[in-house]
């Protein structure tokens, strides 16, 4: 077969390929309210990956209504750059798949990139846009529930607060409600700069373990909490796993930390990739949101337009949402004091994302979840029955490479590390700073052919 570039395949030959059969099977259950309902089989999966790099680029001022957000094969490089510190050398592997830093091969809507553009050629000096973010942030969450009469939305303009990163306001709301030495309750595997917040703060992680099977309830070992934490910083969705907690379980914690005066801090930023329901992805609510102590509890939600519309570089405004008035106020001081408020450019892609990008998130999570539905169908098509997780959101897999099943696999040529996935030049997220040796995090939010080479050369060692 055809050489792979360092931007993945070439155009010339392509290799025998699933994604024909998985085309028919997603076609025919997708229902024609899906945005693919439209394309013929054997195309559905491949089209949707090609048809915003054919629209006008966001350079060109492209148009943000574009169909589909997502990439071609051959252009699948964003996730190339950072290959160097992934493998610990100076030069990478021939042909390599950048499967590891967590953003996605497609462009952003093309209305941020004319938003900017018009405020860089026009304001230079200093302006205050707070209130038009936080009522965008408000209207964002609407479909959500309502909740403040004023704003027909769970969240209330007033509890919102601009941040300049998600994990530099995790670092904050522990420096401003807790103490060196104090025992902060995470989960584990889990996102490993939060738990670096609490080391670097001086204080002690209590861990608390998540299933990463496929079959687990969405719960936790709710025994596992401790009464004594001063706080506890959650991933929701959870990172690496795509775990959502039942709305059982996520009331039982706000409860627990209610009662024994907790702060709950929570990473959100996976929230807007939800495949609870197959065929109808849509955005996971805001944690604790059913719950009757979710505005008495002190809780502060932390979430980014960067990850959901593909803006770190900008990067796209970070937000608090902070419900309790008093806290609230301490945060946003905490943060002002320390110049770690969302900057004027971040804050302007942020009111375009949420003003006029919900048509372009909506066909890019059925890209996404086409994606995850054709993992777990090449498993099933070749006999493969890996320890993994997908997770009920975001856009990794997760995968056990050191399972002492031999059993789950039909082959002979696994890769069973992740320097040997390296080799084959699948470049995935190492789990071991998720605090899960031996397993790998790859990213499959690009082009399904690039996931088809990658699993091809983890398992059966075919280039």
């Amino acid at each position: 077969m055809g050489r792979h570039s360092k931007m993945g395949l070439t155009e010339a030959k392509q290799p025998r390929s699933l994604l024909s059969k998985m085309d028919a099977s997603y076609h025919a259950a997708s229902g024609k309210n899906s945005p693919m309902a439209n394309v013929s089989n054997g195309q559905a999966g491949q089209a949707c990956w090609h048809a915003q790099w054919t629209a006008p680029s966001l350079h060109e001022g492209g148009d943000h209504t574009c169909n589909t957000p997502m990439a071609k094969d051959n252009l699948a490089h964003t996730r190339t750059k950072f290959l160097s510190q992934q493998t610990g050398e100076s030069t990478t592997p021939v042909d390599p798949l950048g499967m590891g830093i967590a953003d996605m091969d497609c462009p952003p809507p093309g209305v941020i990139g004319k938003r900017l553009a018009a405020a860089l050629s026009s304001h230079y000096g200093y302006h205050d846009i707070h209130h038009a973010t936080a009522n965008a942030v408000s209207h964002w969450f609407k479909p959500q529930g309502t909740q403040h009469r004023e704003t027909n939305s769970p969240v209330s303009p007033h509890s919102v607060v601009g941040v300049a990163s998600v994990v530099s306001a995790v670092d904050v709301a522990l420096k401003t409600f807790c103490q060196p030495g104090d025992s902060i309750m995470i989960l584990t595997p889990t996102y490993g700069p939060l738990k670096a917040c609490i080391a670097l703060n001086g204080m002690q992680a209590h861990d608390i373990a998540i299933s990463t099977s496929s079959k687990a309830a969405h719960s936790i070992n709710l025994n596992a909490l401790c009464e004594n934490a001063s706080a506890m910083v959650l991933c929701h969705p959870n990172n690496p796993t795509g775990t959502v907690l039942s709305e059982q379980c996520q009331e039982e914690i706000v409860t627990f930390c209610h009662q024994h005066n907790i702060l709950l801090v929570t990473d959100e930023v996976h929230s807007e990739f939800g495949f609870s329901s197959p065929y109808r992805p849509a955005s996971v609510p805001l944690f604790g949101s059913k719950s009757r102590l979710r505005d008495r509890c002190n809780i502060i939600h932390i979430n980014s337009v960067s990850k959901a519309f593909n803006l770190a570089a900008v990067p796209g405004a970070s937000y608090a949402i902070v419900p309790n008035p008093d806290s609230k106020q301490q945060f946003a001081q905490a943060i002002k004091a320390r110049h770690l408020e969302a900057s004027f450019l971040s804050q302007l892609a942020l009111i375009a994302a949420y003003k006029d990008g919900g048509a372009w998130l909506n066909a890019l999570r059925h890209s996404i979840d086409y994606n995850r539905q054709f993992v777990d169908f090449y498993f099933n098509y070749h006999g493969l029955h890996p320890d993994y997780t997908l997770g009920q959101a975001g856009y990794f897999l997760w995968l056990n490479l050191e399972s002492k099943d031999a059993s789950r696999y039909n082959c002979t040529s696994a890769a069973r590390s992740f320097q040997a996935c390296l080799d084959r030049g699948v470049m995935g997220t190492d789990g071991q700073p998720f605090g899960a040796q031996g397993f790998i995090r790859l990213n499959l939010a690009c082009h399904p052919r690039v996931i088809e080479q990658a699993l091809d050369r983890i398992f059966f060692n075919r280039f």
